[in-house]
């Protein structure tokens, strides 16, 4: 009777174990496939770092019962390296935080908690106290507060941002110690979503620095948020936000193509870089946690897991020097930074 629980347990086991290698496989192929053509690795790919976990259990599970079962988990996870190599930046260097020439940071404030969600009234001046001792040459700020334009005086360049469609605003801005030659706004269709772009002077180069905010699921990242709707219709709006990100991102690197100017992106992708967003907008360039970056490199608030979903890219006419990624509680995102030298060609 013991044997049959045992072998009936071990079945159960096996089958969640086949579930979810396939689930994690699946997620591999989300950067490779657009979701206007398959959604299912594009949600996938969001829990990404769970499935790695759970299958890295099992795995532990069936060595531990010296099983040969293990050999699923285990070639799922080996399979999964040569897909992805950003899940966990090792760095032993003592060379990852040289400071460049040139240093952006990127941050989605939240409107520096205009709704009071974090009860901290001091958050605006904290997250001036942090700018003033990273100093960073150029800060695109992603859900800016457009009341706050004008109390960043140490910057005297600035692009502010600001649409209102239909009850819903986005206000992007871009601060500046190098002059602004040039901008705009690159005006998303139907989202409350937008990216801007400017022209930076920089020795005696024009940079052009996007700063992109891609369509949000528009979901609280809590128990409550997550719990107010129901499985079907949380999984139908990912897949429209999904798709919109896609078309969005097709837009953008049409834009793109149309310069000839050096280019740096910033922003709140609102998606991993396991997707096939990341990969279309990241295509020809260099992102700065890759090359120096350290650990898992968060940017986002979620309890669950880390969430790497901030980016800064640069293309090959930059060598990145640095990149942090801080821990300070200022917002649902956390701020990034990154510095560059320009290449001597």
């Amino acid at each position: 009777m013991k044997s049959a629980s045992v072998f009936f347990l071990r079945t159960i086991c096996f089958g969640l174990n086949i579930l979810f290698s396939v689930a994690l496989v699946l997620s591999y192929f989300a950067s490779y496939i657009s979701a206007e053509v398959m959604i299912v690795p594009s949600f996938l790919a969001l829990f990404l770092p769970v499935l790695v976990v759970v299958n890295i259990g099992f795995l532990i599970v069936w060595v531990f019962v010296r099983s040969k079962k293990a050999l699923v988990s285990f070639a799922t996870l080996i399979i999964g390296l040569f897909f992805y190599d950003s899940f966990f930046q090792f760095r032993f260097s003592k060379d990852t935080n040289q400071q460049g020439e040139l240093s952006i940071m990127s941050f989605n404030v939240r409107y520096f908690d205009k709704s009071k969600h974090f009860k901290n009234p001091n958050i605006f001046n904290d997250i001036k106290v942090l700018i003033d001792e990273e100093k960073p040459d150029i800060i695109c700020f992603q859900e800016f507060n457009y009341k706050k334009r004008d109390d960043f005086n140490e910057y005297p360049h600035k692009y502010v941002n600001y649409i209102f469609r239909k009850r819903r605003r986005t206000v992007q801005a871009v601060f500046s110690k190098y002059p602004i030659v040039s901008r705009g706004s690159l005006d998303f269709l139907d989202s409350g979503n937008n990216g801007i772009y400017t022209d930076v002077l920089f020795q005696n180069d024009t940079i052009r620095v996007y700063n992109l905010h891609f369509q949000s699921f528009r979901i609280e990242p809590t128990e409550k948020g997550l719990s107010n709707e129901t499985s079907r219709k949380l999984y139908q709006r990912m897949g429209e936000t999904f798709v919109k990100q896609e078309q969005q991102v097709l837009f953008v690197r049409k834009h793109m193509d149309k310069t000839s100017y050096s280019k740096i992106i910033c922003g709140d992708f609102n998606n991993t870089q396991f997707s096939h967003v990341y990969r279309s907008i990241g295509q020809n360039m260099n992102d700065s946690f890759l090359e120096k970056g350290k650990g898992f490199g968060r940017t986002f608030d979620f309890k669950y897991f880390p969430m790497r979903i901030d980016f800064i890219l640069s293309d090959d006419k930059y060598v990145v020097k640095s990149h942090k990624n801080f821990d300070h509680k200022l917002s649902d995102h956390f701020p990034i930074m990154a510095s560059f030298n320009l290449k001597n060609e």
